[in-house]
């Protein structure tokens, strides 16, 4: 520097190490969209990123995403129509359990349309029930059925309550595990338990 000039500025060090990948910029120990995705969910943040850019999810709101909370059938149909646009499929007589004015209500309609979502003999869904993870499996089988993705069917025996899987379940859930889509915990799928 000349003399009396101030010497440059060292650029600041970033705070935190970021990743570049698929067009998206990661911060490796929470996620860039909600404030309650951090460090106790580092396995799922940047699944829970990517689905937050591509408008998949949004939250519960004010940059919250509720990670822990339990996920409802009516929710989780609503994440595959935006997952597969299935908007051109709502159309149609939707569940009797189904308001119209509802903020899934086009969702479900669609997933019943396209015969994803199945109701009881009353013609009910239960859009506000909690969904458990063999459910969800289900549903989301269905969906990958109509894009034409085949799947083989896989062995539940390697999981310690394999034999615990409903058997309208065993064909989705083993053909998940297959394809690697479906890992399980601790040598259980835990197929009763919630989604959250």
């Amino acid at each position: 520097p000349l003399p009396n000039e101030p010497e440059a500025a060292e650029e600041p060090e970033p705070l935190t190490e970021q990743i570049h990948t698929g067009g998206m910029i990661y911060i490796p120990d929470r996620s860039v969209y909600f404030a309650d995705v951090n460090l106790g969910y580092d396995w799922a943040f940047h699944a829970i990123d990517y689905l937050a850019n591509t408008g998949v999810v949004s939250g519960t709101g004010n940059l919250i995403y509720s990670p822990s909370k339990t996920l409802s059938r009516a929710d989780f149909v609503l994440m595959l129509y935006r997952a597969y646009g299935m908007e051109k499929y709502a159309s149609g007589d939707n569940f009797a359990d189904v308001p119209e004015t509802a903020y899934y209500a086009q969702a479900v309609r669609a997933a019943r349309t396209i015969g994803i979502a199945a109701g009881d003999s009353k013609n009910n869904f239960y859009p506000k029930e909690r969904l458990t993870r063999q459910d969800a499996i289900v549903l989301l089988k269905r969906t990958l059925d109509r894009t034409g993705i085949s799947f083989q069917n896989g062995d539940l025996s390697k999981f310690m309550d394999g034999k615990q899987v409903a058997d309208y379940a065993v064909e989705p859930v083993s053909a998940l595990v297959n394809a690697g889509v479906i890992a399980g915990t601790q040598g259980k799928l835990n197929p009763t338990g919630n989604i959250t």
